[in-house]
């Protein structure tokens, strides 16, 4: 009941309610240990017209891809859930900003590099924040998604630092 409560059933990956948990036990860790993390949101650019032009079970073929791509790119003690839609979301533990977009390009790289479900080119939107002092799980995300709609306000396929 667990793993079913706790994983996307499309990509296998954790789900939000398991990735806001983490999230919450990330910042009592980083409030004892006066350590950090980052949070990365990434949005896959212009989704909606893999649906559109190829129908959902193409859409959902390259959702399993994208997550298993980012998998390969984390540390084992970095966490990837499935945020929404065609949203993931990472969280990088002992991370700071500057290793948070060493990170992001990896991940950028690696998805414009792809080819999925052997014929479509993805990139994405990412928006990266760290904690701070004080933070909440709410806050440390909030920051990450003004930072991806910038990136998207910017152009798309690019990383974006909180303000």
């Amino acid at each position: 009941m667990h793993q079913i409560a706790h994983t996307d059933p499309l990509t296998r990956i954790a789900n939000r309610r398991l990735m806001q948990d983490l999230l919450e036990k990330s910042c009592e860790v980083a409030r004892v240990e006066k350590t950090g993390f980052a949070v990365l949101l990434i949005d896959l650019d212009h989704f909606k017209r893999f649906n559109d032009l190829y129908g959902h079970s193409v859409g959902d073929q390259v959702l399993r891809e994208v997550a298993s791509l980012l998998q390969g790119v984390l540390r084992q003690d970095q966490s990837l859930a499935r945020w929404g839609g065609e949203e993931f979301m990472v969280l990088a533990p002992k991370t700071n900003t500057h290793q948070a977009q060493e990170l992001a390009k990896r991940i950028a790289g690696s998805l414009s590099g792809t080819k999925l479900v052997g014929q479509f080119e993805v990139s994405a939107s990412i928006g990266l924040a760290t904690y701070r002092e004080g933070d909440s799980s709410d806050t440390v995300v909030h920051r990450a998604d003004a930072a991806m709609y910038r990136a998207k306000a910017s152009g798309r396929n690019r990383v974006e630092l909180e303000a």
